[in-house]
């Protein structure tokens, strides 16, 4: 005999039967596109007594600031950061930017710009902005603008989008013509282009007379319109290489590589500049300078090259540059073994890359040294005064060679002045005026250190 089921006990049945209801769905920030519960970003922000505080810092040591090489947020308030913004590893695996990065520093934490939030939402905590929602359709969630970071929040409105553009008509014009100018004007633009004092890279080269035009200002010879590819494809990876070398040392969790430091090689004398320059790597665990080279194929070659002596498969240039460095690492208390220049491949495999190492050599970098205030002495006053002799710099010493064509004053014409070099025919020139200088033994340019 079956039970009797009341009206009341069927109606609490089919309740506890009902499936839940289907949540609303939260609110999601605008920046980051995390549930705006769970976002660093949007959490300061929905508390009203935290907006505008100093963020708190963290007790985890942070990282060098670096620049950045993507678009990324900060870790800490979620603000955008940029392309060559300044930022720093927060200790969590996270990049923090300058708002928060600063410790030392007051700090404010983002206001609601950029947030998403219901109306419901909205309201309760920024009253007195219904009229701002007056034309927001109703499926979708209040937009603010960004800050001025030229990033808008969708949908836009005609306020925000009102100004017109017109396409012009027929193909776009060429954009790698453009960016000819634009990557020249880019490179004229940086630091290492306008630097006026001689660093590593340049006193390394074999040629007095190069050295001495550039220590008596000579005006370098126009430039064409080619944009310098080749080197600025070098920066581009030089850039990459200091980020893999500050994330290696995140993962080791200690300083193994000393990176893109300002290194002192000379303190210089009264009349003449100090020798400094940027160090691309210090080893520490092995005591080695590290020099990055960007090069094709025939420089790769030229250093794999098995039956020719170790200190003839470089350059001799890339050699004294390389113990200069360590000179200067030397100066900032650091203990110096070896030198290295590791070449890497421009082609598609990594591993065509190549590496040259030697036992690093303090006479070398002296010999450098020595040459640059001799000539200093050279061209001034006391020596051949070119300022006042301009047919005199046919004196200064040339080596000619390949090189001649990548010299910054060569320049057809006459033999050397005030306006620049013609290049190896000049040589024939110097060695008629031999006896009227000190002239530097030839092989002790091309092998520093050697002594006869």
């Amino acid at each position: 005999m079956t039970a009797a089921v009341s009206d009341a006990e069927l109606a609490a049945l089919i309740a506890d039967l009902r499936l839940p209801a289907t949540p609303a769905a939260e609110p999601r920030c605008a920046v980051t596109e995390l549930i705006a519960a769970q976002c660093a970003h949007c959490l300061p922000a929905l508390a009203s007594d935290a907006v505008g505080q100093p963020r708190t810092p963290s007790d985890k040591p942070l990282g060098p600031w670096i620049t950045a090489s993507y678009r990324g947020t900060c870790s800490s308030c979620g603000t955008r950061t940029e392309e060559m913004d300044d930022i720093r590893a927060d200790g969590d695996g996270g990049w923090l930017g300058r708002c928060c990065g600063d410790v030392d520093e007051p700090a404010t934490t983002p206001t609601l710009d950029g947030l998403i939030v219901p109306p419901s939402t909205l309201l309760d905590i920024a009253p007195g902005i219904e009229h701002a929602m007056a034309n927001q359709p109703p499926q979708y969630a209040l937009m603010i603008p960004m800050r001025d970071d030229g990033i808008r929040s969708w949908p836009a409105t005609p306020e925000w989008d009102n100004e017109p553009h017109q396409v012009p008509a027929g193909p776009p014009p060429s954009t790698v013509e453009e960016m000819r100018q634009v990557l020249a004007d880019l490179d004229g633009s940086r630091a290492r282009s306008q630097q006026t004092r001689l660093g590593p890279s340049e006193l390394g080269t074999p040629c007095q007379r190069q050295i001495a035009m550039k220590l008596a200002g000579v005006v370098r010879q126009p430039e064409d319109k080619r944009p310098p590819w080749a080197p600025m494809q070098g920066t581009a990876m030089h850039t990459l290489m200091e980020e893999a070398l500050h994330f290696h040392n995140r993962q080791l969790g200690r300083d193994r590589w000393a990176v893109e430091e300002t290194l002192t090689v000379d303190p210089g004398l009264p009349g003449v500049d100090p020798i400094t320059g940027h160090g691309d790597a210090f080893d520490n665990d092995y005591a080695t300078v590290v020099d990055w080279k960007y090069v094709g194929v025939t420089a790769l070659r030229q250093v794999k090259r098995k039956k020719v002596p170790n200190t003839e498969l470089v350059k001799p240039e890339y050699r004294i540059q390389a113990h200069l460095y360590g000179r200067g690492h030397e100066r900032a208390g650091r203990k110096v073994r070896w030198v290295r220049l590791v070449f890497l491949a421009r082609s598609h495999d990594y591993n065509d890359s190549a590496e040259w190492t030697e036992e690093y050599r303090p006479d070398i970098a002296d010999w450098a040294v020595d040459r640059y205030f001799a000539t200093h002495d050279l061209i001034g006053e006391h020596g051949l005064d070119l300022a006042a002799n301009p047919d005199r710099w046919p004196a200064v010493p040339a080596v000619p060679g390949s090189a001649c064509a990548w010299c910054p004053f060569k320049r057809p014409g006459p033999e050397a002045d005030q306006t620049g070099c013609r290049g190896d025919l000049d040589q024939e020139a110097a060695y008629q005026m031999r006896g009227l200088i000190a002239w530097p033994n030839p092989t002790r340019i091309n092998n520093p250190g050697r002594t006869q």
